[in-house]
This record gives C-alpha cells, sequence and structure tokens, in this order.
C-alpha cells in the first residue's frame, strides 16, 4: 500500500521540475554579446532565436561589448560581460571566444565561428568540450585556404600580388609563399574600406582573396563591388558573393550555424551543461562560379575548375 510519504516522494521531483520551469518562464534572461568590430546583434541570431520565442525586450534582453575594439581590449570586454551577470556569452569568432574563456570558467561561452577550437586551444575535444566553451565552429583550415590559392594559380597563373581580407598574416603567410605570392592585407578594423581599396591598389595586386569572417559576410556587397570597380579577380569563401557579382567561392555552403547558436541557447537556459553539447562544423564544400563575371573580367575558367563547380552561373 503507497503511503503518504512515499507519494510524495514520487511527486517532489515533478513538483520541482514544474517550479522551475515556472521561474524560467517568469525570468528574462540576459545573452551576452562579444564581438569584435561589430555593429549590432547578428540578425540571422536574433531571427533564429525568435523562432524558439526567444524574444528581445520579453523573456530576453542583449548585452554587447567590443564594438570597435582591438584584441587587447577584448579581454576587458568580457570582464564586463562577466561583471554584469549576463547568462550566456556569444562570443564572435576565434580571438572573442579566447577572451571570454580567459574571462569565466562558469558562464557558458558559445563560440560563434571559431576557426580550428583544438589548435587555437579553445577546447580539447569536439564531441565532448569540457569547460564552459562550445558552439559552432568555421571551417577555415590550412587545407582550404591552400585549395582556394591552388585554384586562383590555376585561374591566373603568373598571379604574385594577392590583396587579402580577413586573413591573419600568420595563418597564410608560409601558404602563400609555396605558391610564389606575396599577400597585401586589406585593413577592416577602424577604416574606410574603400580607402583602404585604394590603398592597395597603388602596390598593384592581380587578385584578391577573401576569408569568412563576420566583417567580410556583412559587407559582401561592397568587397564584391569594390573588386569589381577596381577589376580585381576575387576568390571568396561563400556562395553570398557569386550570387552577388563575385567572380568564384570555394567553402562551406548553406550551414545553418545561427540555427545551431540559437538552439544551443535554448537548451542551455533550460538547464544544459555546455560539456553535453557538441560543437558543431560544417563539412559540406562547394564551388562556385561566376562566368558572367569572368567575362566581364576577361577572364578564362579552366575546364578543369568548371568541371568540378556545384553550380555555375552564367
Amino acid at each position: 500500500m503507497m503511503t503518504r510519504r512515499m507519494l510524495l516522494g514520487l511527486l517532489l521531483p515533478f513538483v520541482m521540475a514544474l517550479k522551475a520551469e515556472a521561474q524560467r518562464v517568469g525570468k528574462k534572461f540576459k545573452l551576452g554579446i562579444l564581438v569584435w568590430g561589430e555593429t549590432s546583434v547578428p540578425r540571422e541570431i536574433a531571427n533564429a532565436l525568435r523562432e524558439l520565442h526567444w524574444i528581445e525586450g520579453d523573456n530576453i534582453s542583449f548585452e554587447i561589448r567590443g564594438l570597435g575594439a582591438s584584441q587587447a581590449t577584448l579581454i576587458a570586454n568580457a570582464v564586463q560581460l562577466v561583471a554584469s551577470k549576463v547568462d550566456i556569452i556569444l562570443a564572435s569568432g576565434t580571438a572573442a571566444t579566447r577572451a571570454a574563456k580567459q574571462a569565466t570558467d562558469k558562464i557558458p561561452v558559445l563560440m560563434v565561428l571559431a576557426h580550428d577550437p583544438i589548435g587555437n586551444g579553445l577546447v580539447t575535444h569536439l564531441g565532448h568540450p569540457e569547460g564552459n566553451v562550445t558552439g559552432v565552429s568555421a571551417l577555415e583550415t590550412m587545407e582550404l585556404i591552400t585549395k582556394r590559392l591552388q585554384m586562383l594559380k590555376e585561374i591566373i597563373p603568373n598571379v604574385s600580388q594577392v590583396a587579402s581580407i580577413g586573413y591573419s598574416n600568420d595563418e597564410i603567410r608560409a601558404i602563400s609563399q609555396a605558391f610564389d605570392i606575396r599577400l597585401i592585407p586589406i585593413r577592416t578594423q577602424g577604416v574606410v574600406l574603400e580607402e583602404q581599396f585604394q590603398r592597395v591598389m597603388k602596390l598593384k595586386p592581380s587578385a584578391l582573396i577573401v576569408n569568412s569572417t563576420n566583417f567580410t559576410t556583412r559587407n559582401s556587397r561592397l568587397i564584391v563591388a569594390l573588386a569589381s570597380e577596381h577589376h580585381l579577380p576575387a576568390f571568396y569563401p561563400l556562395k553570398m558573393f557569386v550570387n552577388v557579382g563575385g567572380l568564384v567561392s570555394y567553402g562551406v555552403d548553406a550551414f545553418p550555424w545561427a540555427r545551431i547558436i540559437a538552439d544551443y541557447v535554448d537548451k542551455l537556459l533550460k538547464g544544459a551543461q555546455p560539456s553535453e553539447l557538441p560543437i558543431q562544423q560544417p563539412t559540406n564544400i562547394r564551388l562556385f562560379v561566376n562566368l558572367q563575371t569572368a567575362k566581364a573580367l576577361n577572364i578564362i575558367i579552366p575546364p578543369s575548375l568548371l568541371a568540378q563547380a556545384h553550380e555555375i552561373i552564367e
């Protein structure tokens, strides 16, 4: 026969769960955004959160740090987010993730398109991330960068000087030297991009290579327009650049990173631990070619590359 005490023992876990859920529903959570050079909460993330019923001003608020900050001041910005008692820190890119990890080992940190999280010391395991860091990594491996430069050499065999946007000198210098290419970096922090293009063009680069970063994706149309204005054949990381007139892209296509981040925010706010959420990374690498742009630049794309393309815009 079930006693009252036994019944209470069975019901207690359910009562506690309902109480915790009621507290969660009534609470307004604070999401910290640690960025480097961004100006707002990424639209894709805000939209994906809204689909999961996390509405800014209703049950969630955003606190942004790092607008226009240098890498040196990112840690100070991360410390400010910790002091403001945010529930989660969204760290945009590798440098921001590293800064957030240094600032706290308690608050969950969601990396947003950080590069090589193991190689950069952010985690030691992708499937079971230890500590408080998880999220989505970008697929900008050395092999991917090497393949882009190799394809660029096939399109422009005599290329020797290439302007670059979004790459650090360390990650690409050795690779470019192997192809006898001198890189000319185009600065993006605290500058007018049009002026930077004019400065770099005085050095007479014969092509442009663009990395996948928050800055480049947000300014994709401007970058493509400037490359066209200066008659620069350009190699891009994503199809979105080719769709607006870019010459060639080779990289990840249609990776739902914002939906994954929003789903992880949802799970964490409902009690999940970062170590329970594996780091997600893209695997679908595709080549896209815009023959209209090639014709405008008077460039012939080798048949061997066209045969590899997943889509050709004619």
